[in-house]
């Protein structure tokens, strides 16, 4: 027997005089997703290395993979200088590291942190490799004012310059996202100023930006005066990564259209990220190894710029099922990005005017499952059809959904657009969906 199908508009509805906000149920773009990983966070690194200069690279960075300080803050310079971070552990560079530099050629090797951090024996063997130059101080506080140097002697600055930015030294969380921002800042700098360093907060400073909240670092004195003292936090490490990604069209007025998404709990791939979001005018997000964060989710849904996203780790660091959660945000099914949460649907016919409320918890949950596994596919040129009068649902009094019993299945109107229009992909089941409606439907 063959299937009826039915058409469906979305638009924002009208309820007691008040104005509801735009639901956004899909991004009109296509978002490419693809993975960087390895066997553990040191062949991860070399990954991200041949993955993001298949050419060869000028400079490599070479940062202890047992402890994130160093790498962190060498983020920034990583990310000023297009260079590869490559990871080591204090006694040894592994097989993969050695052959990835020698395939980079590059004219000079930094080294990042003390000889308690990377070892004597370590910086040998990289010698043979190249120049090498160790930027490292007594402990990881004056490590960072190395790297910083190193960051300024590359800007081409003829002043060192006092805006400098801070995040916590013993934590990574509201860090992560830090350095490829203070990296990038130094070649887009005609709008803003130029931030000259990285550094570990360790006392009360005059910081131009902190990253994270006060619990992380202290409220500073340069917060008291405008457009000093910018701090960009969230309530969460997630959301502070998404107020740092937002800063780069509000500080650094670049329109990001990439995010590397790597994992928020733990480190170790995060640390070779910064080059591949500034190589990819990226920035870079976090989210939990098992469901993509709220955070990020949202802010990824929401900005129409980002066509890419780069996982950087394995699935233990961020599963298959957070990938699956990213496809179905914009891809093929346009109602995953909406919290369909509800308890509130009714059905209204276009005729009569009836109005039937459901109420039966479990068949307002059926509703909003089918609806969010439906699979969709964007109408263009003379598939484009007009809207008509048709029977109706309405989900929470925010979001009307209308409906045509004798019609394809069709989405017109997609956030107030009329030219946006979508119909269900052949394979999609909507039979269930459709039983439902007409069981309600007052004739």
């Amino acid at each position: 027997m063959k299937k009826r199908l039915f058409k469906i508009i979305i638009s924002v509805v009208f309820i007691l005089g008040m104005v509801f906000p735009k639901i956004s149920l899909a991004n009109e773009r296509d978002l490419d997703i693809s993975r960087i990983s390895g066997a553990d966070r040191y062949e991860t690194a070399v990954e991200v290395s041949r993955k993001t200069f298949p050419k060869g690279s000028k400079y490599v960075i070479v940062a202890s993979g047992e402890d994130f300080p160093d790498a962190l803050v060498g983020g920034t310079l990583a990310s000023q200088i297009d260079a590869p971070i490559l990871l080591v552990t204090k006694n040894i560079v592994t097989s993969q590291t050695r052959n990835e530099i020698k395939r980079l050629k590059p004219s000079k090797i930094y080294i990042l942190g003390g000889i308690e951090t990377i070892s004597k024996n370590v910086e040998d063997n990289l010698k043979i490799l190249g120049t090498t130059e160790r930027l490292a101080g007594k402990d990881r506080f004056e490590t960072a004012h190395e790297i910083s140097s190193a960051c300024f002697r590359h800007s081409g600055s003829p002043t060192p310059g006092d805006t400098f930015a801070v995040i916590n030294a013993y934590n990574f969380a509201d860090s992560l996202s830090a350095p490829t921002f203070v990296g990038q800042s130094t070649k887009n700098h005609e709008t803003h100023s130029v931030i000259t360093g990285l550094f570990l907060y360790s006392e009360p400073t005059f910081p131009h930006i902190i990253f994270g909240g006060i619990d992380s670092i202290p409220r500073q004195a340069s917060e008291e005066y405008e457009e000093t003292g910018i701090r960009y936090a969230g309530s969460n490490r997630y959301g502070t990564a998404v107020e740092v990604a937002k800063a780069y069209k509000t500080y650094l007025n670049q329109d990001i259209d990439t995010i590397v998404l790597v994992d928020g709990t733990d480190y170790p791939d995060g640390l070779a990220s910064a080059s591949v979001a500034s190589m990819n005018n990226g920035a870079i997000l976090l989210t939990n190894p098992k469901n993509l964060s709220k955070e990020t989710k949202e802010y990824i849904a929401s900005n129409k710029n980002i066509r890419n996203i780069i996982i950087v780790g394995g699935e233990n660091s961020v599963s298959e099922n957070v990938e699956k959660e990213l496809e179905d945000i914009v891809g093929k099914n346009i109602f995953a990005a909406l919290d369909l949460a509800t308890d509130n649907i009714s059905i209204t016919h276009r005729l009569s005017e009836c109005i039937w409320e459901i109420r039966d918890k479990e068949e307002i949950k059926e509703i909003s499952n089918i609806l969010k596994s439906l699979n969709y596919r964007k109408l263009e040129g003379d598939n484009i059809t007009k809207t008509i009068l048709l029977d109706k649902i309405i989900i929470n009094d925010k979001l009307t959904i209308n409906i045509d019993l004798e019609k394809g299945f069709k989405i017109i109107g997609l956030n107030g657009d009329s030219k946006v229009q979508y119909e269900l992909q052949e394979g999609s089941n909507d039979e269930r969906l459709m039983e439902i409606i007409k069981k309600h439907i007052c004739k």
